[in-house]
């Protein structure tokens, strides 16, 4: 009977040790998310010159160019980085 009990309060020790190591877990996850929520991450004119950059690059290889489309493509991205920055905080939505 006391190999027993013994054998469940290691269990039990072992799940808190666990718990609190999931818990430090969360702690350090928590203060990444803030440290990064805290800078401007979300720069829309770099990152669209980085598209630029991207799509100047497939336009030199033996690709049809695609006005249209890539004219797409950038306003969706531009859209889509101007509300990541609304919904982070990081900008007025605009340059």
């Amino acid at each position: 009977m006391l190999a027993i009990r013994t054998l469940h309060m290691l269990a039990v020790g072992v799940c808190l040790f666990l718990i609190a190591k999931y818990w430090d877990f969360v702690l350090a996850t928590v203060r990444g998310v803030e440290a990064l929520m805290k800078r401007p991450f979300f720069d829309v004119d770099e990152i669209m010159a980085e598209i630029r950059m991207h799509t100047a690059h497939h336009r030199n290889d033996s690709q049809p160019y695609h006005l249209p489309l890539e004219l797409l493509h950038g306003l969706i991205c531009r859209w889509l980085c101007v509300q990541l920055r609304k919904v982070t905080g990081a900008g007025a939505g605009g340059r």
